[in-house]
């Protein structure tokens, strides 16, 4: 605010210059948290820069990756494939993990606020468990009957926490045991609040290890992360999440016996009527390239390797795609043609993606056109300022083959000859990473679970 004025008659007085040590102090202040908050905000841009630089390139390598795998290949050819798509996984794995960081560290990251049934979670994780605890371990679950049937609350971060315990469960434990557990605590007419533990009978860890846990960055030792590898981000993401959600983690571990690691959670009750939101469009398979067969879409990308990706995956499907390299050329192709869907790219030349959807949407007849956003940009800001120009849905890049058909699914209406019921082998080994159906387990902690493996993500899938 404004200076205090110094009492007339006191400006050589002891009054008068405590009132000037104030505004002194005041001025410093304020000077402190405009450079506090530049910084923040340098540092939010600098990572969204960074996000969309090393995303753009890993989606050619992915997407490359996978086109490769569909073709005639050489057992070796098809081993190294397989490989570069695992390691670039990976690397998209690294990059979200460092962005969930940043974004609980600014504050940036939000919970959804939807129905869903735990039960019906805690099957899927189990699923995913099975994948790897099956080679080396007895996977248990144990879900507490009291538990109120629907809930209201972010469900893929629910399961990105038990997710990474269940990962640290399954690296560490050679042989024996692995239990997932949820229980009642406690609840009123509007809230429960739920224990969820995982216990193993791994290698454990000491009191001094145990003290380092669930800070970013830190695991047990040195050691540790030489042996079995990892950030150590997933436990101190873990626990902010928890406490977004009004809880708190902890671990409790014998060295040589095992470990427990738990989380307290608060979820809301969901009223009487409400039923789980439904987590599946329709199915979607593989070898059902007739369910696109004949979609005008117009794809507005500049980068030439995404524009190959995104028309090769749409093609094998039976989509008719037009290409645009900017967001004028978009528009302009819009006005000459006639499509039943537009895939827009933000970060373009001349004319953005954000811009090209605003003047989109000021024309009545395109108001119901489906534009959505494909787009290495991938805060939740970012996702914001493309429904706030008017689009209706989100692909965030690298694709993810099964996750770009079905949200595009959501709005076009596919071809109903294609819709029947199909019997056909299992995909080839490049779909390494088809969720069960959007809004489900978090398809990252899925390639986390099982590294990769695409035979697993395949078994995972069917």
């Amino acid at each position: 605010g404004s200076p205090l004025p110094i009492p007339q008659g006191h400006e050589t007085t002891e009054i008068g210059r405590l009132v000037g040590d104030i505004n002194d102090l005041t001025a410093h202040l304020a000077l402190a948290r405009e450079q506090a908050e530049r910084a923040s905000r340098a540092k939010g841009d600098f990572l969204a820069n960074m996000s969309h630089e090393i995303r753009t390139p890993i989606n050619a390598v992915v997407g490359m990756a996978h086109l490769a795998l569909k073709t005639g290949l050489t057992d070796k050819q098809r081993d190294y494939l397989e490989k570069i798509s695992t390691s670039g996984s990976h690397l998209l794995d690294l990059v979200n993990d460092v962005l969930d960081v940043a974004k609980i560290e600014a504050g940036k990251l939000t919970l959804s606020h939807v129905p869903f049934s735990l039960h019906e979670t805690i099957r899927r994780i189990d699923s995913i468990a099975a994948l790897r605890a099956g080679e080396k371990a007895l996977a248990q679950v144990e879900v507490d009957d009291g538990i109120p049937p629907c809930r209201v609350g972010d469900e893929m971060r629910i399961g990105q926490i038990l997710i990474n315990y269940l990962n640290n469960a399954i690296k560490f434990t050679e042989k024996g045991t692995i239990r997932l557990s949820a229980h009642l605590i406690a609840r009123d007419a509007e809230f429960c609040h739920l224990r969820f533990a995982v216990s193993d009978t791994g290698i454990g860890l000491s009191s001094e290890q145990q003290a380092r846990l669930f800070c970013s960055f830190e695991q047990a030792d040195v050691s540790t992360t030489r042996k079995f590898g990892g950030t150590g981000l997933g436990l101190a993401i873990s626990k902010q999440l928890a406490e977004m959600m009004d809880g708190t983690v902890g671990v409790e571990s014998t060295p040589g016996q095992g470990s427990t690691f738990w989380a307290t959670l608060r979820v809301e009750i969901a009223a009487d009527g409400v039923v789980p939101a439904s987590l599946a469009d329709f199915p979607l398979h593989e070898t059902q390239t007739g369910l696109f067969s004949g979609l005008r879409l117009l794809l507005a990308e500049d980068n030439p390797l995404n524009q190959q990706i995104a028309r090769e995956l749409l093609e094998e499907h039976g989509v008719v795609v037009s290409v645009a390299d900017t967001g004028l050329q978009a528009i302009e192709m819009l006005n000459q043609g006639s499509f039943d869907c537009v895939l827009m790219d933000v970060r373009m030349p001349e004319l953005d993606g954000l811009e090209a959807t605003r003047r989109i949407r000021q024309q009545p007849c395109f108001a119901g056109l489906p534009v959505i956003a494909m787009t290495a940009n991938a805060r939740t800001e970012d996702r914001d300022d493309c429904f706030a120009a008017g689009m209706n849905d989100f692909i965030s890049k690298p694709v993810d083959p099964a996750q770009f058909f079905r949200i595009i699914s959501r709005w076009i209406k596919p071809n109903p000859d294609a819709l029947t019921p199909v019997t056909t082998l299992a995909p080839p080994a490049a779909q390494v990473a088809a969720p069960l159906a959007s809004g489900e387990v978090d398809t990252t902690c899925i390639r986390k679970l099982v590294r990769n493996d695409p035979a697993k993500m395949i078994r995972f899938a069917e």
